[in-house]
């Protein structure tokens, strides 16, 4: 698909020159329309657009020189060594450097499949059917390729400077398979949901991260306040303790701690 740059407006020199030549415009809609063509343009000769646009085959090559000297269009000369060298149609083509065009936006190519993304989908997939007695996995060719890059994009993730490892990637896909379960028992819009790998790297426009590396985060936090109210348990628990008069006869509480063997 070709995009025209309207944002140059009429009165730019590169729009406005075409606008005063209607020939020229028309030649210029003309490749547009024909774009890509055969051979990724226009196969095309002079008499043949002269015919087309009913203009003399001279008039019809200044305003392709034209349109080459601007520089929306580029044309290759074809000849072929076994008619002789005989001349044929040129090839034009869309010069998408022109400030006239918006330059195409290149597909990438679909991420090569390997044991790796396999693991990490199936991973996904066993944990949430284990949780939700549901199973998440790609039905068609698109959603396994969005699978895939969502694998990927997690493999590169470094959540508090970390590398990737398996055990933690196992943790965080199971801490939202759970928030995705106490979503569904109670309707809580603040519990993170993820039902496919391409959602578990999803990031908000408004987000600091993405949703693997948030949900890594609340895990760890989760993790140090079960740690500190254990801490604080444990030392409760000993300041309880109940004191006993030792050898000497002096009250002391036993062992330091309850948890030390005697």
């Amino acid at each position: 698909m070709i995009k025209i740059n309207n944002n140059l407006g009429v009165s730019d020199s590169i729009s406005g020159s075409l606008l005063q030549d209607p020939l020229a415009c028309s030649l210029l809609m003309y490749f547009i329309l024909d774009h890509p063509g055969t051979e990724g343009g226009s196969i095309v000769s002079i008499q043949e657009l002269s015919d087309f646009l009913l203009h003399t085959p001279k008039v019809v090559k200044k305003r392709i020189d034209r349109l080459e000297k601007a520089g929306h269009i580029v044309s290759l000369q074809r000849s072929h060594s076994e008619e002789g060298g005989k001349k044929l149609a040129k090839l034009y083509m869309i010069n998408f450097e022109s400030k006239l065009f918006l330059k195409p936006v290149k597909k990438p190519e679909p991420i090569r499949v390997t044991s790796d993304h396999d693991e990490l989908i199936k991973k996904f997939t066993d944990i949430n059917l284990r949780i939700h007695g549901q199973e998440f996995k790609p039905t068609n060719a698109e959603e396994k390729q969005r699978w895939i890059k969502g694998a990927q994009k997690v493999m590169t993730l470094k959540p508090a400077g970390k590398e990737f490892d398996i055990d933690t990637y196992e943790s965080v896909v199971e801490f939202l398979a759970n928030q995705l379960k106490e979503f569904n028992t109670t309707g809580d819009k603040y519990k993170m949901r993820c039902k496919d790998m391409g959602n578990l790297v999803y990031k908000h426009p408004n987000a600091a991260d993405c949703k693997y590396i948030k949900a890594y985060e609340m895990l760890k936090m989760r993790s140090s306040l079960s740690s500190h109210r254990d801490n604080l348990i444990n030392n409760i628990e000993e300041e309880n303790v109940p004191t006993r008069v030792n050898d000497t006869g002096d009250s002391r509480q036993s062992h330091g701690s309850i948890w030390e063997k005697a």
